[in-house]
């Protein structure tokens, strides 16, 4: 009834994954910033501690400011965090 892990994913026009591109140094956002996996990293860990994504405000972009060093659009993170959270709480696992 916990969450205790969350991997978050996206990916580009050509199909390939952002956290790994990211990871690699193929997809730089703002040098000097973290990295999409990292900001990935950081919005996983802000749901485990809070244990949703309630807290996760965004802007009319997709932004928020609710997690230092997040500049990346959240929307679909949000999206299907709920969506798998309402489907854990009704037991459903696919």
């Amino acid at each position: 009834g916990k969450i205790t892990s969350l991997v978050y994913d996206s990916l580009n026009e050509q199909g390939e994954s952002k956290r790994y591109l990211s990871s690699v140094g193929e997809y730089v956002m703002v040098e000097g910033n973290p990295t999409w996996e990292e900001q990935a990293d950081l919005l996983a860990k802000h749901v485990i501690e809070n244990q949703s994504v309630d807290k996760l405000v965004m802007d009319d972009s997709g932004k928020t400011d609710a997690v230092s060093g997040v500049s990346i659009n959240i929307t679909e993170f949000v999206n299907l965090t709920k969506s798998t959270l309402e489907k854990a709480a009704k037991g459903i696992t696919n």
